[in-house]
């Protein structure tokens, strides 16, 4: 099996890795912070390296824009600056600020049509 590069995480990325391992990765004991498999307590608690497999191939998929953000597969929005995936080719925007941008849009054509 490919070993995959460590990935470093800035500390803000960090705060989310762990909470996400502390609500939904299933090899961590909630009583003790312990790791299972392991039998110690959770290496990726402690650095800022994204270091467990089991973690990156099950638990880090469940958050999209975490994902995107830490292995930088995705694209950032150009007008708050956030890692999203996109959905298509041409995507420029998150899918938050998509919305608005869409009603700008629209606004401005329908107020071109209607000053013919």
């Amino acid at each position: 099996m490919g070993s995959e590069p460590i990935l470093r995480l800035t500390p803000g990325q960090r705060a989310k890795v762990v909470r996400q391992i502390r609500r939904k990765c299933a090899n961590f004991d909630r009583e003790n912070g312990y790791c299972l498999p392991l039998d110690d307590i959770c290496p990726q608690t402690l650095t800022l390296s994204l270091l467990c497999r089991y973690y990156r191939a099950a638990v880090l998929p469940d958050d999209p824009a975490l994902e995107a953000e830490i292995r930088k597969t995705g694209q950032r929005c150009q007008i708050c600056g956030a890692w999203y995936s996109p959905k298509g080719r041409n995507a420029k925007y998150c899918p938050a600020c998509a919305v608005e941008q869409r009603r700008i849009h629209n606004r401005e054509r329908l107020r071109r049509w209607r000053a013919k």
